[in-house]
């Protein structure tokens, strides 16, 4: 059939005309490209926006959608998403509005997503799962529970959740607390007031004779008592890459207004070739990293797999290989950022340089910060989706990412001609893989 989403378009922002709200969105779903009028492009579907500024997110389903979907979000400052056709995810758009759920809510009344994680159970066997509730969430807390099963008989699942204080929420049926729909396969579960920090567990027990894949998430609101919420906003740099140009994520994790050091942030990309990619986000000053010890985690995105849509979300956790996060006073914070770590990185040393004095600046290393001021964090997780990029005119054949900048060079005299150099090593592409060699030009002025 045709398809006018500027047509659409004009509809939905005529109806937003008399919504006396400062905050007009507008979510766009479509699985086509546009084949008649108006179309989003169109100058009066482009004054309609501008008139009545309305934020659009989209959701483009499969390869074919339209292109200009992601352009339009990112013109109006809202989201794109990505799904999937052959995806296993049940679908797209609980993710997305989950998102653009959060996103939308005041700071004091904000909706966190705290987790969200796709399970195979097998047939006859059961499956547990963890989530970690900090001090800063716990207030009406929502569990969705998806599925993509046509045949799943809810007579042979047993669902049931485990609070902190053991207090135990069990599927029965239509008498609930878990209520489940199986025409829109969805369970949820709603816990109004407030709970205690800790663990809350999930148990699916599948009795059927097939394996079931399910997914579940979990939202939280801020206690009404908690003035430093632990807040997890990620940031891409475009959203249309044309290739050979990279994307920089980044990731602001804070406790209140103070940072959170030695998280572990990591985001997951899913490409349209080949497996899911998950690369580590690094607060260390080097690479797309401007400063260390600020809360801010980037890492630049040179895995490509081909041209098309990749969608992006970040899990931030507590890391629990060296439990060393903390969020840093600001007093400690200002000390730490003044503050070069001599011991990271690549390290050479030359026996033929000029001797000290030569005009040659070399700085002396400055120890590691100590971290005297900290406060330990209990467990947490928190997710965001960032939507999607669309990569244009990739190329397998040419390596054309050029490593990334050294920042943090410096170095110090260890003889009368020696001299040993330190950096944080750099990528082959970007900050990815590794750099096959190094070219050092010595100068003695400038």
């Amino acid at each position: 059939g045709q398809t006018s989403i500027g047509g659409a378009i004009l509809k939905a922002v005529t109806a937003l005309q008399d919504v006396n709200d400062a905050r007009k969105q507008l979510l766009i779903i479509s699985d086509g490209t546009e084949t008649t009028g108006p179309k989003i492009l169109d100058e009066r579907v482009q004054q309609s926006i501008e008139s009545a500024k309305v934020t659009i997110h989209t959701i483009s389903i499969g390869e074919a959608a339209d292109d200009n979907l992601s352009s339009l979000s990112e013109k109006t400052g809202g989201m794109a998403f990505f799904h999937d056709e052959s995806s296993e995810e049940p679908s797209v758009l609980q993710e997305a509005v989950g998102q653009l759920t959060e996103s939308d809510s005041s700071e004091d009344n904000r909706l966190y997503q705290v987790n969200r994680q796709m399970m195979t159970i097998n047939a006859r066997s059961s499956k547990t799962a963890i989530v970690d509730f900090d001090d800063s969430i716990g207030r009406d807390t929502l569990f969705h529970f998806f599925w993509s099963s046509e045949s799943l008989n809810l007579k042979r699942l047993k669902l049931s959740v485990k609070s902190p204080a053991r207090k135990l929420y069990k599927y029965r049926g239509v008498r609930g607390p878990i209520y489940c729909n199986s025409e829109y396969k969805l369970c949820e579960l709603r816990v109004a007031g407030e709970v205690k920090p800790g663990e809350w567990t999930i148990i699916v027990n599948n009795r059927d004779k097939k394996p079931l894949s399910m997914t579940w998430e979990v939202f939280s609101h801020q206690p009404a008592n908690s003035d430093s919420p632990l807040t997890l906003n990620t940031y891409i740099s475009r959203s249309i890459v044309t290739y050979p140009q990279t994307v920089t994520i980044t990731a602001s994790l804070m406790k209140g207004k103070r940072p959170v050091i030695d998280a572990m942030v990591s985001t997951v990309v899913t490409r349209p070739a080949g497996q899911p990619v998950t690369i580590h986000l690094h607060d260390s000053g080097a690479g797309p990293d401007l400063m260390k010890y600020d809360g801010l985690y980037s890492v630049t995105f040179t895995q490509f797999s081909g041209a098309g849509r990749y969608n992006v979300k970040v899990i931030a956790s507590q890391d629990y290989t060296n439990n060393r996060n903390f969020n840093s006073s600001s007093e400690d914070l200002t000390r730490m950022i003044k503050e070069k770590q001599a011991s990271l990185g690549a390290r050479y040393i030359f026996d033929d340089l000029p001797p000290e004095g030569s005009g040659i600046n070399v700085p002396e290393p400055i120890k590691p910060p100590s971290f005297t001021n900290r406060t330990m964090l209990p467990r947490f997780t928190r997710i965001q989706s960032l939507g999607m990029f669309t990569v244009k005119g990739y190329r397998s054949f040419e390596d054309a990412i050029p490593p990334s900048r050294i920042m943090d060079l410096t170095g110090r005299v260890t003889s009368e001609y020696g001299m040993e150099l330190t950096w944080t090593a750099p990528g082959d592409d970007m900050e990815s893989d590794q750099a096959s060699a190094y070219t050092i030009r010595v100068s003695t002025s400038f």
